[in-house]
């Protein structure tokens, strides 16, 4: 879909809208106290990542739509919106996104492009202009990047407990998708050389102190049971935390000891913000919480949207 006007889908929301919070988490270590200019030129090239969380509800196309002013101030001319829904570890291509509205097309700098319809973890962006948006209420955010001979590039992802776990293949029932996680999707999507000099970020995601699974669960005991001793024995138990009966996942632990068999060949540096949307507050500023959250409750979605 083609955005010129969107005031159209801006009731009752600000007219200026702005990120909860905003990083551009590699630029320090890509730079590495250097000042000299070709340093920060290299940090301008690292991508950029805002979060939106509450008040405003991110899952609808609506309020998407409404960050047009955003994109416009920041340079954002195409937003590839993966649909992450089914945690297949699957990483689109742009090629496969299609445009909303085929018939409209960008005809002036106001405008910016939205393509959906892939069903979908993430996405690969190797372009100026180019962003991702992924939606969700607890699940973290993959940011991969790399600044190589070949170019730079970055592939963002949505890292469910389903798309790090193949949950067919821990009962039995074979794999059902090729990578088992999509940790392993983000880095089919890297060359050796790409990998020579990694960086990854992560973010917005539950801690996994609310992150129960417990083995006495009346419906799905025998399932958690199953889980849990799969994570204890493929990534160790600091990948929960407790006893390993409550099931108290860390989704960012596990993502951190999917990516170590790489760093064998690759150079790999994980950094995260160590957030948790459960339980993250704005205190003393009287507005509650700062994201949404599934396991506390929220039906609605919060957005991390990663900008080149």
């Amino acid at each position: 879909m083609t955005i010129r006007n969107a005031s159209r889908v801006r009731e009752g929301m600000p007219t200026r809208i702005k990120p909860t919070r905003q990083m551009r988490p590699f630029k320090d270590l890509i730079v590495d106290g250097q000042k000299d200019r070709e340093s920060k030129e290299k940090a301008n090239r690292t991508p950029s990542v805002y979060l939106f969380g509450r008040p405003h509800d991110w899952s609808g196309e609506e309020k998407t739509l409404a960050l047009a002013p955003f994109f416009k101030n920041k340079e954002i001319t195409t937003l590839f919106a993966p649909i992450p829904s089914r945690s297949n570890a699957k990483i689109a291509e742009v090629s496969e996104f299609k445009e909303s509205n085929k018939e409209s097309k960008p005809s002036s700098k106001k405008s910016f492009v939205l393509r959906g319809g892939v069903e979908a973890d993430g996405v690969v962006l190797t372009e100026k202009g180019q962003a991702c948006i992924i939606k969700s209420a607890d699940c973290p955010t993959i940011v991969a990047f790399t600044l190589s001979s070949e170019g730079r590039k970055c592939v963002v992802a949505h890292a469910s407990r389903d798309s790090l776990i193949d949950s067919h293949y821990i009962r039995g029932f074979g794999k059902s998708r090729k990578n088992r996680s999509v940790v392993d999707s983000v880095m089919d999507q890297f060359s050796p050389t790409e990998r020579e000099e990694l960086y990854v970020y992560v973010t917005v995601g539950i801690g996994a102190r609310h992150f129960s699974h417990s083995i006495n669960h009346s419906t799905c005991g025998t399932q958690n049971r199953e889980l849990m001793e799969f994570i204890h024995e493929q990534f160790g138990s600091h990948c929960y935390h407790g006893p390993r009966s409550d099931g108290r996942i860390s989704l960012g632990e596990i993502i951190r000891a999917q990516f170590e068999p790489y760093r064998d060949t690759s150079c790999i540096m994980i950094l995260s913000d160590r957030g948790d949307t459960h339980e993250d507050s704005l205190a003393g500023q009287g507005t509650g919480y700062r994201w949404w959250s599934h396991r506390r409750g929220d039906k609605a979605r919060n957005a991390v949207i990663v900008a080149f």
